[in-house]
């Protein structure tokens, strides 16, 4: 269960102990997973994230070991069709075990996207790269705002490319607007 929807490193995850309990147990994935998933980091991050899933046995959520149960329990001769409660479960806590592995790339976004810089990119590409990187963002519930977007597409400007913008008329505007003022 998220704490905040906008704040996805900060996720509490629900996941069982053992794959046929029917109570929940909490972890804090903060503490839980400190290393996030970063360029370079993936060998150290999935040990982290393998030791987290043998330790409260969500592995077969991942590996397919523990697949979904039927949405129905079977009928019996003295009962209709009755939802399986099994299979409520088990959506929740293989979306809550997704919330986790996506929660720890927010972190390697927001990171990668501060450091984008224009450098030898095109205008295009530059504002291009920087949009992927908020859409990505906002595809896993951590949407930035049209000034947080700004402020990254600004801050990764070199001073040759800055001397025609004047910060009060940029304010307010959109992406596809700032590549006009960027290039007269």
């Amino acid at each position: 269960m998220a704490t905040n929807s906008n704040n996805l490193e900060s996720t509490t995850l629900v996941i069982s102990a053992i794959s046929n309990q029917t109570t929940l147990i909490t972890i804090n994935v903060v503490a839980q997973l400190p290393l996030k998933l970063v360029k370079g980091s993936y060998a150290s991050w999935l040990a982290q994230f393998d030791s987290l899933l043998y330790r409260y046995d969500p592995v077969g959520y991942v590996d397919g070991s523990f697949p979904c149960p039927l949405t129905i329990i079977q009928a019996t001769p003295t009962s209709s069709h009755e939802p399986n409660p099994a299979y409520k479960l088990w959506m929740r806590q293989d979306h809550l075990l997704r919330l986790a592995i996506i929660g720890s790339q927010i972190l390697n976004l927001k990171t990668t996207l501060a450091r984008t810089n224009m450098d030898t990119m095109s205008v295009s590409e530059y504002l291009m790269t920087i949009k992927h990187m908020a859409d990505e963002l906002a595809l896993i519930g951590a949407s930035l705002s049209e000034d947080e977007i700004l402020l990254h597409v600004l801050n990764g400007l070199s001073p040759e490319n800055t001397k025609n913008l004047v910060l009060p008329c940029v304010q307010g505007i959109l992406l596809f607007h700032l590549r006009n003022y960027m290039t007269s």
